[in-house]
Order: C-alpha cells, then structure tokens, then sequence
C-alpha cells in the first residue's frame, strides 16, 4: 500500500522576503529611470507634505484668531449692552431682574451667527443678595453648562475681564464625528440688588470648520494633481534625456559585434546632436582603421604568396641537385657523405616550409 505523498514544504516568508528585496535591488541598481523617478517623486512628495503642512498650519491659525476676534468682540458688544441694561436703574424686583436676566439668555441664542446659547452662574463666595434669581441658561443647558470649567471661571472672577477657552460642542449630524469645535467666553457682570455673576456664551465653529475641510480637500487633490504631472513631466524629460544615451549605448553594441557601417541620426545642433556627430565620427574612425588594416592584410598575404611562389622553382632545382647528391653519398668521402645528408634534411625543411 502506497503512502500518500506529503507536499513540499513551504517556502519560508523571510526567504521570500529577501527574493523580493534582492530583485528590488537588482531593478534599482539596473534601472537609472526608475532612480531618477523615485529619488525627484520622494523629494516632491517630502516638499509638497512640508508645504502643505505649512500652509494648512498658518491657515488654521489665521481663520482661528480671526474667529475667535470676531467672537469676543460680538460677546464684548452683549454683554455692555446687557450691563447697561442692568445699571439702568429700572429693575426694582425680583421678578423683574429675572426676567431681565431671562430675556438676555434667550437673547444670545442665534445658530445663524454661530452663537449656540449663553448660562448666566452666580459668582461663588458672595453674600447673600436682597434680590434671589434662577440662574438662567438656554435649553441645551446641561450641555452648556458643562463646558465652563473651572479654570474659566477663576479666570473671569480673578480678573473681571473678558476670558474664553476652546471647547468641544456636542453634535447630532451624522456628518461629523459627535462632536463640533466651539469657544466658550465669559465675562462679570454686576446685577444691583441681587449681586455678581458671570455671562457665559458658546460660540460654535463649525462652519469655520467646514470651510477649512473644504480648502484642505481642495489642496489634497492640488498636491495629488501636482504629483501626477510631476510624474508625467519626469518621465518626458527622461525619455529625453536617455533615449540618446540608449542609442550611443546600442550603437556601441552593434560596433563591439562588428558592424562598423552603424550611424546615429543627428538632429538639431544641442549637445546630443554633438554627441551623435562624436559617435558617428569615432565610428567612421574605426571602419577607417579596420578598412586599412585589411588592406595591409591583403598586401602581406600576396607579399607571402609571391614569395613562396618566386622561391618554390629554385628550391625544388636545388633539391633536386641535392637528391642527386645525396643519392650518390656511398661514392663520397665521409666527411662530403656526412655533408650531403645535412644538405638534403635542410633542402626538405625548406621546401616544406
């Protein structure tokens, strides 16, 4: 019975981990292209990241500060003119005073302008007041009421003067995250007869916000359709560039093959023309030399072969004359026998050669 036959094991991951980063090294290395591109896109992607990091920095801190300007000099206006209205001397009651205080709440709530509603808190550590009010607030009072903080309100009790902190409103559009960017700024402000207390209101900016999620879409698909034509743009002015070294390269080639007649076209007078016509010539130079080498070839092969031709009649009648010698050595003394047999071995080395 055969035993199912397991299957090769896997290749481990690192092992082709390091195939992958051997083949990206090899392109690397074998593709100055592919260099050019990614070193020009990396500092175009680096450049455009810094600038637009930059640009939106400065951006939002400008659309900020302004904001937040605009927002306390609209509060600064409301709350003189409720203090005023307060100081007039025209509120004897208590029902009065709080009405008063009543209306000025409902006053400072206008979602057109940003303004999303006001808290009027009494200040802490005073005496007990002839006049006693509710403290106000809009209807999304617990809301409201929770973005004061402390520090807020030591901040406008220790000076009197206008404060204000950033907040975080609480949203119920499904377009955001839950919760939309706001200012809260307070301020003292002295009721007769019922004491100090403090004005509150909640300043949304969410169409500050808006605004600057469209410019920052707007810049994201400007850098995108920046990088795109920068891309486009250097693979143009590559194709330029190399395309002329690709043909001195593979005219190279055909002349290392043995194709001397291999020209470049030159086009216009810029220094790849230049190059053409230096390439052209050192080929030219090259046919040139091998044309003449053959010719100094062909001359000493018909040097050689009038030679060997202008010899071979004298030496095949000297050899013969040495045969006949050498044949008839017996009859000779020995000294002109031992001579005929050098004679005749150096007459057939001759002919040979």
């Amino acid at each position: 019975m055969k035993r199912p036959s397991s299957a090769p094991p896997a290749q481990p991951v690192y092992k082709r981990l390091l195939h992958i980063v051997g083949a990206l090294q090899e392109l690397w290395a074998s593709s100055l292209k592919l260099r050019v591109i990614a070193t020009i896109m990396a500092g175009s992607i680096v450049g455009a990241c810094v600038i637009a990091i930059v640009i939106t920095s400065q951006l939002r801190s400008s659309v900020f500060h302004q904001t937040v300007q605009t927002s306390v000099d609209q509060f600064s206006s409301d709350a003189q003119a409720a203090q005023n209205s307060f100081s007039s001397g025209a509120l004897a009651t208590a029902g009065q005073v709080q009405e008063m205080a009543n209306s000025l709440v409902e006053s400072m709530y206008d979602p057109a302008r940003g303004l999303m509603g006001a808290v009027l808190l009494r200040s802490a550590g005073q005496q007990t007041a002839s006049i006693q009010i509710i403290e106000p607030s809009t209807a999304s009072s617990t809301a409201l009421r929770s973005l004061v903080t402390n520090e807020l309100r030591e901040a406008v009790a220790g000076t009197g003067d206008i404060a204000w902190q950033s907040a975080s409103l609480p949203s119920d559009t499904e377009d955001s995250d839950g919760t939309l960017p706001a200012l809260v700024i307070g301020t003292a402000l002295q009721i007769p007869s019922a004491g100090d207390y403090e004005l509150y209101a909640v300043y949304s900016l969410q169409d500050q916000q808006l605004m600057l999620d469209s410019i920052y879409k707007v810049l994201s698909f400007a850098i995108a359709a920046l990088m795109l034509f920068l891309t486009m743009l250097v693979v143009v002015i590559l194709r330029m560039l190399l395309r002329p070294v690709q043909e001195v390269s593979e005219g190279a080639q055909q002349l290392a093959e043995g194709d001397l007649k291999t020209r470049m076209a030159v086009v216009g007078t810029d220094e790849f023309a230049r190059l053409a016509i230096s390439f052209n010539k050192m080929a030219a130079s090259i046919d040139e030399q091998f044309t003449r080498l053959e010719r100094m070839s062909e001359v000493q092969t018909s040097f050689v072969s009038a030679v060997s031709h202008e010899l071979r009649s004298p030496v095949t009648t000297i050899r013969m004359a040495g045969q006949l010698i050498y044949d008839k050595r017996e009859e000779l003394p020995p000294a002109l026998k031992r001579s005929a047999e050098l004679q005749h071995r150096q007459l057939l080395n001759l002919d040979a050669m």
